[in-house]
This record gives C-alpha cells, structure tokens and sequence, in this order.
C-alpha cells in the first residue's frame, strides 16, 4: 500500500476547522524479477473536510484556530493561533508530532514533515520528491516501477540493467516482445534472421551451418549442389554421372530427352543416350538379322572386312552351325561352315 499524507501550509486568521486528512494510494504488485511484473505505484487526491482516522493508528489531523485553553498534550504549548494535529483525540503541535509520529525518508533519511507528501511502500516511505529511480532520476510517483536491492528503477531502467539480452544485438528483450530461441540463445524477431541475406527467419524453416543460420533458399542457393544441366540446386532426387550431379528431371538421353533415370542407357563421348538413340546413331547392323549390335546385353560382336554379326548370329547360312571360333568360307553374302562349302 503506497500512501500520502499533506497538510495545509496556511492558517487562516479566522475560527473556521481546517481539515487535514490521509488517503491511501494504491500500489501494484511488485516486480519479481523471474516474472517481469513492475509494481505501480498510483497517488489518490486528498480528501479535505472533517476529521478522518487512520484505520491502522487512528491519528487524526486537524489545523484550527481554537479557544485560548487548547494546548499540545506533549509539551504543553498553546496551539491558540497555530496550526496543530490530532492523534488519538489528542491535540499536538506541529513540531512534537514530527518528532514523535513523522516518518523518515528513505532516501535522504530526513523526516517527513506535515507539509509533504509521504509515499509508503512496502513499510518504507520517501517524501514524494525522493521517491525517484535510481538511474534516472524520474519521479515514480503514478509510474510503473521494480524494486532490486533496496533500489528503485523505472521500468525502462529496470529492463535495461537487469532484462534478459538478445544474443545478437545485445539489447534487453522486454517484457511483451516476441522473441526466438535456438541452441540455448535468445533473440529479438528482428533479429533472428538468415546470416546471409538478412531476412527475418520467422516461422519458416532453416539450416544451422557453422554457427549461422541460413534459410533454406539460400542454404540451396550457396551450398547444395548444382546440376550439371540446369545449374540450379539439388535439394532432392538427383542423380550422378561420371561424376556429375543431375536433377532426375535433367538426367535425359542427349538426342531424344528421354528421361535416363533409372533406366538402362549407353554412353559416347561422355553423353548419356537411351538404347534406342545409341543403336540408330552409333550401333553396327547385323549381317544375319539386320537388326543394331549394341553389346549392352554383354554380347560380343564377330567382324570380318565391313561386315559384322552378333555373336548369336554368325553361323553358317547352310546347316547353321555356329562358326564362332570356327573356320568358315565366305560364299558371296554368306558364310559356309567348311564341310557345307565342299
């Protein structure tokens, strides 16, 4: 409970009752410093008119102008005239109440007088002058504050000594603000961005590498790898060949585009091309079946002058011997085992 108490400065000359009276200010939860909450302290106005007890002491204020026999109960000075208080239906005068019912000040360990302002909290009071931040120095009177150590902050004050830090602007990560948190660092929303283009990370996914975060585009654009036909990067599905690497998409027959993944294919002069492409640009016809020897099956090829024959197929035109490591006899466009050539 904060609370404030004032009492008139003037004494008017007449027999009219002058009341001074205390009211209570409210005050807000202190500040835990794990739990962010800031105290607040907020002043009521004064209230002015007849006599007001204080629940917790009972005193009583009052500035009067009274008959001659009014004195002060504790030194015994006629308070005739003068500006005087009541506590516990006692008259006092302004010097012993002071020093018998004032309340020191925190700060500047003076005693608060009847013509200031006492701000209370937590048992402790301060005039209204030295209830400030530390740091700064601004008034608290109605404004959010913390407490540590017997000391008073502001909240910006507060935050600014005491706050956890983004890990990479190093300012404080106030109450309030969205923050992100990642291999045990915190960071400002604003902060938490992609090491190489700079753009906020938000809720979008991300590659840790070195100790920087990347985004995903250019994580793939910097170091995924490229294909050798596109040139754009491989984030998934790629193949390679001689040692190359290829989206399954690029990876197609060089005559036809035929997609090659997955598939058989033959290679001339380091180019992929499907069998069919392979046979009809670069394969020799057989002289037996006329159709293309492509030795992809693992067959060998028999050759003699131009002509040439699967393996399967060189055998002789007559009795179809096979004449693979055989002798033979030419018979114009054929070929004879040598007993059928007789």
């Amino acid at each position: 409970m904060a609370s404030e108490r004032k009492s008139d400065a003037d004494i008017e000359s007449t027999l009219e009752s002058l009341m001074i009276s205390e009211s209570d200010s409210n005050l807000e939860g202190d500040l835990d410093p794990t739990s962010n909450t800031i105290n607040k302290l907020s002043e009521t106005d004064k209230d002015v008119g007849g006599n007001k007890e204080d629940d917790s002491s009972g005193e009583q204020t009052k500035t009067s102008v009274k008959s001659n026999d009014t004195i002060c109960t504790e030194c015994n000075i006629s308070l005739s005239g003068k500006k005087y208080l009541m506590r516990n239906e006692n008259s006092c005068c302004v010097q012993c109440y002071e020093k018998l019912y004032s309340n020191t000040c925190e700060a500047c360990q003076k005693v608060i007088g009847t013509e200031f302002k006492d701000v209370c909290y937590e048992d402790k009071h301060w005039h209204e002058n030295c209830f400030i931040c530390c740091c700064c120095e601004k008034s608290l009177v109605n404004e959010p504050f913390a407490t540590k150590e017997n000391s008073l902050y502001c909240a910006n004050c507060y935050e600014e000594q005491f706050a956890m830090r983004c890990d990479s602007c190093t300012k404080p990560l106030r109450g309030g603000m969205k923050k992100f948190e990642y291999d045990g660092k915190k960071y400002h929303e604003e902060c938490f961005v992609c090491f190489l283009c700079s753009e906020p990370i938000g809720s979008r996914s991300f590659v840790p590498r070195e100790g920087n975060i990347t985004c995903i585009g250019c994580y793939e654009e910097k170091f995924s790898q490229k294909c050798t036909a596109c040139t754009k990067p491989i984030t998934k599905g790629g193949v390679g060949y001689k040692g190359n690497p290829y989206h399954k998409d690029c990876f197609t027959c060089t005559e036809c585009s035929l997609p090659l993944a997955g598939e058989k294919f033959a290679s001339k002069d380091e180019q992929p091309y499907c069998i069919n492409c392979y046979a009809k640009l670069f394969s020799k016809t057989c002289s037996r079946c006329s159709t293309a020897i492509t030795g992809l099956d693992g067959s060998k090829a028999v050759v003699y002058e131009d002509r040439h024959w699967h393996t399967n197929c060189f055998s002789c035109s007559s009795c179809s011997t096979s004449l693979v490591g055989q002798g033979f006899v030419p018979s114009g466009s054929d070929i004879l085992c040598e007993k059928c050539a007789q």
